[in-house]
């Protein structure tokens, strides 16, 4: 179950950065500026915790 559960998360993440990357330009990231990016980064960062909590819940 959890080698499932591992699967599916991965390929989520992965359709969810792609999706992400297709409509995302980076010259119009820059022109918001700074804050835009660490934006990015503090979703990015959040999901990877959340992703590693929740299959440590399943360990």
């Amino acid at each position: 179950m959890r080698d499932l559960l591992a699967g599916i998360s991965r390929w989520a993440l992965l359709t969810a950065i792609a999706a992400v990357g297709m409509k995302t330009s980076l010259r119009k990231i820059a022109e918001v500026g700074a804050p835009a990016i660490v934006l990015i980064c503090a979703e990015t960062l959040f999901l990877a915790i959340f992703i590693c909590i929740g299959i440590r819940a399943l360990m």
